[in-house]
């Protein structure tokens, strides 16, 4: 299945200019790809760390946070400094707070319809942006900035915001 997606595995690293991309699987939050996790974050050397799996460490939307990425890889990309962590699952656009310096972003707008958004849980970040819309991601790596846009499916901007190192 996944050499048809041209993927190494179920969790793998990319590296793209000065990015590091960790593509995370967390349908399955185990302690192999944690123990894999923390090794491959302890030895990239990019500028950018950018982290990216389906289920959220914070959402306020339809679907509720996902326990396991918080109690075991959050603490991983708080230690090493993990810029910008991407995740899906809701149908709609999040950008929070960052949190000890890791900036949490939620896009599953490439999913119709599009969900709700709800009141966010006291343990949630506060959420910065927040629309339920379709659409999706422009990031670009600077020297002095990780500039992520959320456009919508018209092409327009709805939110920006550059990610100092």
């Amino acid at each position: 299945m996944f050499d048809r997606l041209n993927m190494p595995g179920p969790y793998y690293t990319r590296t793209v200019g000065s990015i590091d991309l960790f593509v995370l699987n967390s349908n399955d939050v185990s302690g192999a790809q944690t123990r894999w996790l923390g090794r491959a974050l302890r030895r990239s050397g990019a500028r950018w760390k950018i982290a990216t799996m389906h289920h959220p460490a914070h959402t306020c939307g339809g679907h509720r946070s996902s326990d396991a990425v918080r109690k075991h890889w959050v603490p991983l990309f708080e230690r090493f400094r993990v810029q910008l962590v991407l995740a899906g699952h809701d149908h709609n656009y999040q950008r929070f707070r960052a949190r000890n310096r890791v900036n949490y972003l939620v896009h599953g707008g490439g999913g119709h319809p599009a969900h709700p958004l709800r009141a966010c849980d006291s343990d949630e970040p506060k959420m910065i942006q927040g629309r339920p819309v379709v659409g999706f991601l422009s990031i670009v790596a600077r020297k002095k900035a990780l500039v992520v846009k959320a456009i919508n499916l018209r092409g327009r901007q709805i939110d920006r915001v550059a990610i100092r190192p």
